[in-house]
């Protein structure tokens, strides 16, 4: 490259970038939380924004965050019904799934009823473990025949944040072309 050519770097076009990156963020956390779709925080804790890739003419800024946003986003088709981009194959939950139910019920409060009494944490402790286990086992055989409906949380956030897009990164642009020129 000759000495008097300057190189192109996009500095003002990466930090414009990551400031729509947050905004989408952020947004997807609002939503999710006004949704009531926050209940163990997982989810929202999960979604994280990783430092900007730059090749050649392009820029990536990454966002990574569990799968279940994902299924939450586009939904879940069950085996017995539904509607979603993705699909349950199996009739029976892991055993990670019911956990995750258990976790979601005792943030919830929801407890396990037997017979006529709710369990509560002053039970037998072996009959409450159980009856919250057979709980979460059936609300999971639950979801994945009748599948996650979605949400579209990630897609309302990303409408919301293009409305944005052409004057953030348009003045980037310029300010990168112009110190380019200057």
């Amino acid at each position: 490259m000759p000495a008097n050519v300057k190189q192109f770097t996009p500095t003002q076009t990466t930090a414009a970038m990551q400031k729509l990156a947050e905004a989408y963020v952020n947004k997807c956390i609002t939503n999710l939380q006004q949704d009531g779709h926050d209940a163990t925080g997982r989810l929202v804790s999960s979604i994280k924004i990783l430092p900007p890739v730059i090749t050649g003419s392009s820029i990536l800024i990454p966002i990574t965050a569990l799968e279940y946003f994902n299924y939450l986003d586009k939904g879940v088709r069950g085996t017995q019904g539904g509607a979603g981009q993705y699909s349950f194959k199996a009739n029976m939950p892991s055993q990670q799934m019911v956990s995750s139910i258990m976790a979601w019920m005792r943030t919830k409060s929801i407890t396990a009823r037997t017979g006529k009494t709710t369990v509560h944490a002053m039970a037998a402790k072996q009959n409450s473990i159980s009856s919250r286990q057979s709980l979460a086992f059936a609300i999971a055989r639950s979801v994945l025949q009748k599948g996650i409906t979605p949400t579209g949380f990630a897609g309302k956030a990303m409408q919301a944040v293009q409305q944005q897009m052409p004057g953030i990164l348009g003045n980037a642009v310029a300010a990168d072309i112009i110190e380019l020129l200057v």
